[in-house]
């Protein structure tokens, strides 16, 4: 009753100092950059007069701050390596980044959290859509979250292939029985020639052919030991086999287990000036999917530092791979006129020159009898290797 708290005094306490102006029953501190201990001393003035302090309420402060949000914009092109997205925070604490598609519904990153410096590093994997990323900071009961960075996803760009002919005809199909997911088998049919080849959505969530390319009316019709010396030395737009009957540059032979083997020009189609011993223009090949002798709609994998080659052996399992992709082993043909290592050695093409070597192009070398695989490897282009292409949305 009001009779009675007029013959009660409140008088909060900082520490052992009064308050001026802190005498209700409650208190509500300011913003603090410190921590305070506070109680309340209580003078009764009826009845049993006398004073009681309570007990000490300690605010504690926590200088949690983001301190420097990740970058606004982060972008992954399918030639450069994903920077990582980066925050910052006042002292130290636990972290959590999160990633959503929409920018509204937020789901952990199960390999992005943990606790300890001020800074935290994330390095996203690859997405499909555009994806948003935060980091919850988190200290005691306190938490911050930083300013969203956004994933833009740039694919690279798809480039036909421009040879005369090369879309005549344009028709290609891909067949599979109702499943779209991983470890589903299809059939592609080459609309140029009708000849069909085994495919499979491998682990990396991509299309592969699992069956070398075969395209072309070869010159040669068996494998020998020693190949003809000329595939040596046409290194750039040699004309020695056609697809009904328009002429293509390149050199190739036919084995019913081991598909054909094409130099660099010939399954890249790249013009003149990107043969042996040339710097190949980087404005042809990066940050591109290049069909080359593919069929439409398909290209050469990316190779060396850009990832498609790479997501094979260092990300997912080998034996995923090796057991319906790479076999069979394609081998190879040297330079020098020789073909070797046929059964027991998978060598495959990429489109990714080395910028700084101009003999050299990216491959996939994967060894048989070791269960191996190096998918930076690089080989001279006038040297003949297997093609397998991958499916382009």
């Amino acid at each position: 009753p009001a009779s009675i708290s007029s013959r009660v005094a409140y008088q909060w306490l900082d520490g052992s100092a009064n308050i001026p102006g802190a005498n209700s029953s409650t208190y509500s501190p300011p913003v603090l950059s410190a921590s305070k201990n506070y109680s309340c001393r209580i003078t009764y003035s009826d009845g049993c007069p006398g004073t009681t302090t309570s007990s000490v309420a300690t605010i504690t402060v926590v200088d949690l701050r983001i301190v420097s949000h990740p970058a606004q914009y982060v972008t992954y092109s399918g030639c450069k390596t994903l920077n990582v997205i980066t925050v910052g925070v006042s002292v130290t604490s636990a972290f959590q980044w999160q990633y959503s598609t929409d920018n509204v519904n937020w789901s952990n990153a199960t390999t992005a959290q943990g606790s300890g410096p001020t800074n935290f590093a994330f390095t996203p994997v690859m997405p499909s859509v555009t994806t948003y990323y935060r980091c919850v900071a988190t200290k005691g009961a306190c938490s911050v979250v930083s300013n969203v960075s956004t994933l833009l996803l740039q694919k690279p760009t798809y480039v036909a292939a421009t040879y005369p002919g090369a879309t005549v005809p344009s028709t290609h199909t891909i067949n599979y029985p109702g499943s779209d997911v991983i470890g589903a088998t299809g059939v592609l049919t080459d609309g140029r020639d009708g000849k069909t080849y085994s495919t499979k959505k491998m682990p990396d969530g991509k299309w592969w052919m699992t069956k070398n390319l075969e395209v072309g009316a070869c010159t040669a019709t068996v494998l020998s030991t020693t190949v003809d010396a000329a595939w040596g030395s046409s290194y750039d737009q040699t004309s020695n086999w056609n697809i009904n009957g328009v002429a293509l540059r390149g050199k190739c032979r036919p084995n019913s287990s081991y598909g054909y083997l094409y130099n660099w020009i010939g399954a890249t189609q790249f013009p003149n000036g990107c043969g042996q011993g040339q710097y190949c223009p980087v404005s042809l090949w990066q940050d591109k999917w290049i069909q080359g002798i593919c069929p439409e709609g398909w290209s050469l994998p990316i190779g060396g530092p850009c990832q498609e080659f790479e997501e094979m052996p260092s990300s997912y399992s080998l034996s995923t791979w090796t057991t319906t992709w790479v076999g069979p082993y394609g081998g190879q043909a040297t330079i020098g006129g020789t073909l070797g290592l046929q059964g027991s050695h998978g060598f495959y093409w990429s489109s990714s020159s080395q910028t700084s070597e101009p003999v050299s192009v990216y491959t996939l070398v994967y060894v048989k009898s070791t269960g191996s695989a190096d998918p930076k490897y690089t080989y001279a282009k006038a040297n003949l290797l297997s093609v397998r292409c991958i499916k382009r949305n």
